[in-house]
């Protein structure tokens, strides 16, 4: 099944932010209770060891509460780091920043200003990485984030349970809308708007359904991001790898790159 570029709705500037934020939670909501991406710690843990970073900058990070939950699952491997985590996306969500804020958890901020990927990687200091998001990018683009990942020498790990496998996720997708029926009133923050456009005008589940059958449309397979990253051997000095890990007990998988400056010997 051949990878179709086509941008989905909440990536738009035309969606409406309350709408993105709720479709956002709920991708969030989904994230940290099925702990889809558990497998994912000990790649970033290793990446804490190898280097001298104690920041982590998220990409693209939503509403950023699945980063708390990483970030405690990180610290059980790595123990001793006092690891921060920045929060950062095209468009920041400004409730969850308050949110999060309210935590006073001193090693999660959420910067508030826009940035986009490719700005975060030459700007921000730090492990970059991305959950959920590889397939918002077509080929050159994401090469281009590896490409500007190298030459800044940052560290990446990029993750995407998103999978082009449309025939066993037709129906997972179809009951989408269903689970967010059934989970609103659980998903966070919380948010009176958000539940009227749920239960009342049910834009979100809707718009959460038709983009997830885009985002499997969109999505790379491992053959896909090999060759991506055989573009990039190039640069000299730098280790990349990808591949993928089965989740949520073989249902899923998990694509994955990452990328570090090679030891100096």
């Amino acid at each position: 099944m051949k990878r179709y570029r086509i941008k989905e709705f909440h990536e738009s500037r035309h969606c409406p932010q309350y709408w993105r934020d709720g479709m956002t939670n709920f991708l969030t909501f989904f994230a940290i209770y099925t702990d889809v991406y558990r497998q994912a710690v000990p790649s970033v843990a290793d990446l804490l060891r190898q280097s001298r970073e104690d920041t982590i900058v998220d990409l693209c990070s939503g509403n950023g509460f699945y980063m708390l939950r990483f970030l405690k699952s990180l610290k059980e491997l790595a123990p001793g780091r006092d690891v921060r985590v920045l929060l950062t996306d095209r468009y920041p969500s400004r409730s969850s920043a308050w949110e999060i804020a309210k935590l006073k958890n001193g090693n999660v901020g959420y910067l508030p200003e826009p940035i986009d990927a490719i700005d975060a990687l030459r700007r921000l200091p730090g492990i970059h990485v991305m959950f959920s998001a590889m397939h918002h990018f077509d080929e050159e683009e994401l090469r281009t984030l590896l490409l500007i990942a190298a030459a800044n020498g940052r560290p990446v790990a990029f993750f995407d349970y998103s999978r082009r496998n449309l025939p066993a996720d037709i129906l997972p997708l179809l009951l989408v809308p269903l689970l967010i029926f059934l989970t609103a009133p659980l998903i966070r923050p919380f948010s009176w708007r958000q539940l009227f456009f749920i239960y009342v005008i049910p834009a979100i589940p809707f718009l959460v359904m038709v983009d997830g059958f885009i985002s499997r449309l969109r999505s790379y397979n491992c053959l896909e991001l090999s060759e991506i990253i055989k573009t990039c051997n190039s640069v000299q000095d730098y280790h990349w790898e990808s591949g993928k890990f089965n989740s949520l007990m073989g249902l899923c998988s998990v694509r994955y790159i990452i990328g570090s400056p090679k030891k100096q010997e």
